[in-house]
């Protein structure tokens, strides 16, 4: 059987290069953080209900937030809805949960954004607290594959590296290709992001050690995501 993806962005794209059979990818859900609209939650529920009523033998996969068990505000409180929903609603399931996503795309996501801004030479604000994760959508894809291809069914799996970043160490690694001079400055605040992976993730050894990862996406996509920013 083949595999249907639903939805068109970033992660939806790199889904259609997976060599996993008998999948529903569902890669419509908000993806927006900052996010406070019903409507918008409302839309990808009922879009992901009628994906369910429709499955049937296929492994249906959700992209949800490694942060979602941790964070109140309303967009990880609907991811973790949607979990549950999908956990007792699907007889045959895998939810990735993922940190920042690395990808040829012109979203707001920390990668585009720091090297966007970098190249115009505008100023960076970054948090005085703050740490980070992110990983590469063809690793995201990869990995995938490998646990499907283990047998693995009906788990949440929290998909990152075992470290994170201060946004500073991606600012200057990309100020460094780019052959720019770093502006930035650092404003009062916390964000902490936790980053654990699961066993079945970390047995797959997907990730570099960090500053060689965050060193190869930049590398990977720069000069890509200024040709369409």
């Amino acid at each position: 059987m083949m595999n249907k993806t639903i939805g068109h962005g970033m992660l939806a794209s790199a889904f259609e290069k997976s060599q996993s059979q008998d999948c529903i990818f569902f890669c419509s859900g908000v993806s927006n953080s900052s996010e406070m609209r019903s409507s918008e939650f409302d839309r990808e529920r009922e879009l992901l209900i009628k994906s369910l009523k429709k499955q049937h033998n296929e492994t249906f996969v959700y992209f949800s937030s490694i942060l979602a068990p941790s964070e109140s505000n309303a967009y990880y409180k609907h991811k973790l809805e949607i979990e549950q929903y999908i956990a007792k609603n699907s007889k045959k399931y895998l939810i990735l949960r993922l940190p920042q996503v690395a990808g040829v795309t012109n979203n707001k996501t920390l990668l585009p954004f720091f090297v966007q801004r970098i190249n115009t030479g505008k100023t960076v604000s970054i948090l005085r607290e703050c740490s980070r994760s992110i990983v590469d959508v063809e690793d995201v894809v990869k990995g995938f594959d490998a646990l499907y291809n283990k047998g693995l069914t009906n788990e949440v799996l929290d998909f990152c590296p075992d470290y994170t970043f201060h946004p500073i160490e991606l600012a200057e690694i990309i100020a460094e290709y780019l052959k720019k001079d770093l502006r930035f400055k650092c404003v009062d605040g916390s964000s902490l992001q936790k980053c654990a992976p699961s066993a079945e993730v970390a047995q797959l050894n997907l990730f570099n050690k960090k500053s060689k990862y965050l060193i190869q996406i930049v590398e990977k996509y720069a000069d890509t995501i200024i040709r369409i920013s």
